[in-house]
């Protein structure tokens, strides 16, 4: 309960900031539909050589699940590549929008992925 009526916390892909002022958050997800975006593969970083490793981005995706802007957030080993590759080609890709408290909304939220060496590209799915 919350002010006297039923509330429901959602925890799924919670942002900090969400879970401190008691937003409802569900991040924007990721979709790979054909037509649907210019998005179709990310690719091992040309300086990861071979190696496994994570590239973290945050995300900027408004309330049509259109991306509008990215950063590198975190990658590691550090170095290779792998935070530019999910930052860069993250930009084509097309998003179910975010929703804060029940409304589509505009926001930012953290997305990682996970390299493993499987050749010169990684189909998403």
């Amino acid at each position: 309960m919350k002010d006297g009526t039923p509330h429901l916390r959602i925890y799924l892909n919670q942002e900090e900031e969400d879970l401190i002022k008691g937003h409802d958050f569900i991040a924007p997800q990721f979709v790979l539909t054909a037509g649907l975006s210019k998005f179709r593969y990310f690719h091992e970083p040309p300086n990861s050589s071979g190696h496994n490793g994570i590239g973290e981005a945050k995300i900027q995706v408004d309330a049509t699940g259109h991306v509008t802007g990215s950063k590198v957030a975190y990658e590691y080993p550090a170095g290779m590549g792998f935070g530019a590759e999910v930052a860069g080609r993250i930009t084509e890709a097309v998003f179910i929008p975010g929703l804060r408290d029940g409304k589509l909304t505009t926001c930012t939220f953290t997305w990682a992925l996970i390299f493993e060496t499987l050749g010169p590209s990684m189909p998403t799915g």
